[in-house]
């Protein structure tokens, strides 16, 4: 009977190593993965700057809630140990942090004396909570990993880096690399309730490749322009932002038959916090801001808009020029600009098309060539910025001969502009 059970037994292990060999490899390991910890959008922000996140992605369901880790990372081309800090960037982190604690450090000579196996590094170190329910729960779902943080390492006196910097998980993984997870239930025969059970060699650690934020400009786009009612539409995206912040509104005031814009003032007129995308290499484009003006006509509006730092200072380039978008808005001096009939002579009617540089009250009447009233068209009607059109037709009444037709419009809230008077001549033919 002995015997018998023994070769059953071998019968068993053959039996799954045949299954291993003809599923291939892969297919082991996809078996045992419990996780996938990524070095995941490694940013080189600027010379002296490199941000990425540290993500944990749930692969297997054994297990549900983190509890722990710690993280080993080399820097390599960042120069020496000694003049490098790392800090995890405020609010990028999934945890409650009144359950878990992430200390980030740089690990250098002076910490590691008499350590035979060790390394200068940058360090990460997570601690969760004691109980099952206050741990963080990680979805199923490769689109939606647990992120551990966004973490900024930089050099202490802002030199630039000495050459391109990687980042790569310290070696040997199996010493310097630990996440762990939690276990509600004794599952695990050595296993008590609300312990951690740590995945040893069951993660996979990856990087993904480095990218660098391109500079950041700020463009005012074609968008901006007199909205009418003596308000200017301001609006402005970036081409991509660096630690970007929020956003100031600067405007300076050109005066009519001036030239010179380099005697200029900018005076601030609005602020925007908190809007910023960060650290994006992406195009963003911000909302509209509407800026009510209050001087005479014809004059020529500045605007400036420049990114405020996560600080709530101004981003500089590099060479210390604070990085801004100028545009300029001119208010129109005058209200009706063109006027323009489509056939003339005509013989039963015709259509003008007209062009307004504000928002009217727009009154149009006909007179014959005695100046007699023939036909009202339009009384004090309401009519906004921009390209219109008004259709003349000849009343049974009407005689073949020259016709005016009379425009009168008077702007918005506009007190310093009297009625403007636009007149099309017309002929009409029998």
């Amino acid at each position: 009977m002995k015997n018998r059970v023994l070769h059953y037994w071998y019968v068993a292990i053959f039996f799954t190593v045949f299954l291993a060999n003809t599923h291939g490899l892969s297919a082991v390991l996809v078996t045992n993965e419990l996780a996938v910890v990524t070095i995941a959008r490694p940013l080189l922000e600027n010379d002296h700057t490199y941000e990425y996140t540290l993500n944990v992605t749930r692969t297997t369901d054994e297990w549900m809630r983190w509890a722990n880790g710690t993280f080993q990372i080399a820097v390599t081309g960042g120069g020496p140990y000694s003049n490098l800090a790392i800090e995890l960037i405020k609010d990028s982190t999934d945890l409650n942090l009144s359950s878990y604690t992430i200390t980030p450090r740089i690990i250098t000579n002076t910490f590691l004396t008499g350590n035979s196996i060790t390394a200068e590094r940058a360090s990460i170190t997570v601690l969760g909570p004691k109980l099952y329910p206050d741990a963080f729960e990680v979805k199923l779902d490769t689109t939606k990993p647990l992120r551990v943080g966004r973490f900024r390492i930089y050099t202490i006196d802002t030199t630039p880096f000495p050459s391109e910097v990687t980042l790569s998980w310290l070696q040997p993984e199996s010493y310097f690399q630990t996440t762990a997870y939690k276990l509600l239930n004794d599952s695990i025969p050595w296993h008590e309730g609300n312990n951690n059970i740590e995945m040893l060699n069951r993660a996979v650690y990856t990087v993904e490749p480095a990218s660098r934020i391109p500079s950041m400009q700020i463009v005012l786009c074609d968008s901006t322009y007199y909205e009418g009612q003596r308000v200017c539409r301001v609006q402005w995206y970036t081409t991509t932002e660096k630690n970007s912040y929020g956003f100031t509104l600067w405007r300076a005031l050109l005066p009519y038959g001036e030239t010179d814009i380099t005697k200029l003032q900018y005076e601030q007129i609005a602020a925007f916090p908190g809007i910023g995308k960060g650290n994006s290499n992406s195009q963003q484009l911000y909302p509209p801001y509407f800026d009510s003006v209050d001087v005479l006509r014809g004059e020529r509006y500045f605007y400036k808009v420049i990114s405020m730092s996560s600080d709530v200072t101004v981003n500089v380039d590099s060479s210390g020029v604070p990085i801004e978008g100028i545009c300029s808005v001119t208010v129109p001096y005058s209200v009706i600009v063109k006027a323009v009939a489509r056939q003339n002579p005509f013989s039963e009617g015709t259509g003008i098309d007209y062009k307004l540089d504000d928002d009217v009250y727009l009154t149009i009447k006909v007179y014959d060539a005695i100046g007699q009233e023939v036909i009202t068209l339009m009384d004090n009607k309401f009519m906004k910025i921009g390209n219109h059109e008004v259709i003349f037709e000849a009343s049974n009444f009407a005689i073949q001969g020259m016709y005016n037709v009379v425009f009168v419009a008077s702007p918005i809230k506009d007190e310093s502009v009297e009625l403007s008077r636009a007149v099309v001549k017309l002929e009409l033919m029998r």
